[in-house]
């Protein structure tokens, strides 16, 4: 399925209706652009079909071939400059998260060897810094890329833990 640059996704198929169409495509081709065909004259069924993924929207009858030809190569333009958008900011996202594992981290190791109350207190100010940075950095991947997963499972969590 990830062989095609684009996918021209009518949404009234006999097996397959309406939005959820756009989320079955998206779900199994993740590299093409889509651009959904309908019949449909409702702008809020467009903007619905790309809020689910899809580059763009097209209604049947209302574009000539050379149109619906550049239609098709800017929603390839546009999926690819996503999909870079995406890459970019789950490396940032990464870049961002590294460092801010060993300020924890390297705190701990501080709390091991000196039990201060000014120890203490870097220590309680570096993992509340950390977490209010990675709850930033996660509004933002969901706002920028809402597909990025916000934490890999190999990714330490540096959420503020038990005292003991």
């Amino acid at each position: 399925p990830n062989a095609f640059d684009v996918v021209l996704l009518d949404l009234g198929l006999p097996d397959s209706e309406g939005q959820e169409t756009v989320l079955e495509v998206r779900r199994v081709a993740t590299r093409p652009a889509i651009v959904v065909f309908s019949g449909m004259h409702d702008v809020t069924v467009g903007l619905e079909a790309m809020r689910k993924g899809a580059q763009d929207y097209v209604v049947k009858g209302a574009v000539d071939g050379a149109n619906l030809a550049r239609l098709l190569q800017l929603a390839i333009e546009r999926k690819r400059l996503q999909d870079t958008e995406q890459m970019l900011v789950g490396v940032v996202s990464h870049d961002l998260r590294g460092p801010l594992q060993t300020i924890v981290l390297s705190c701990d190791l501080l709390r091991r060897d000196d039990h201060s109350p000014r120890i203490d207190a870097i220590h309680r100010a570096a993992i509340r810094a950390t977490a209010d940075f990675r709850e930033g950095i996660s509004a933002f991947l969901e706002k920028r890329a809402p597909n990025w997963p916000s934490r890999k499972c190999n990714e330490p969590d540096a959420s503020p833990r038990k005292e003991s």
